[in-house]
C-alpha cells in the first residue's frame, strides 16, 4: 500500500526534512501520481509549500488534524497556541492577497 511522505512523517517513518529526498524518489519513480500527490498534498498546498516552504508544517499539522491549511493557520485557539509558528505565515497569506485580515 501506498504511503505518501505526510503519511509517514504523521507514522513517524520520515523526517519533514527528508522532503527534498522524496522529491527525487517521485522523480526517479515509474509514478503517475503528480508530485503533490506522492507527497501527500493537495494541489494548493503545494503550491503555497512552494512558495513559501514555512508552509510545510502546517500543511502537516492540518493532516494530524483533518483540517485545511488555511483553517489550521488562521483558526484563533490554534493562533493563541502557535503564534509563534503560524503569525508570519499568516501575514504572508494577508500580503499575498490569499486571505483578508
Amino acid at each position: 500500500m501506498f504511503k505518501s511522505f505526510i503519511d509517514l512523517v504523521l507514522a513517524g517513518d520520515a523526517l519533514i526534512s527528508e522532503i527534498e529526498e522524496y522529491i527525487e524518489k517521485w522523480h526517479k519513480a515509474d509514478s503517475e501520481k503528480t508530485v503533490y500527490a506522492f507527497l501527500g498534498m493537495s494541489e494548493y498546498e503545494y503550491a503555497l509549500w512552494v512558495e513559501n516552504s514555512a508552509f510545510l508544517k502546517a500543511i502537516i499539522n492540518a493532516k494530524k488534524n483533518n483540517r485545511n491549511v488555511i483553517d489550521e493557520i488562521c483558526t484563533d485557539d490554534l493562533m493563541a497556541a502557535r503564534t509563534q509558528d503560524y503569525s508570519s505565515l499568516r501575514k504572508w497569506l494577508i500580503d499575498t492577497g490569499r486571505i483578508e485580515k
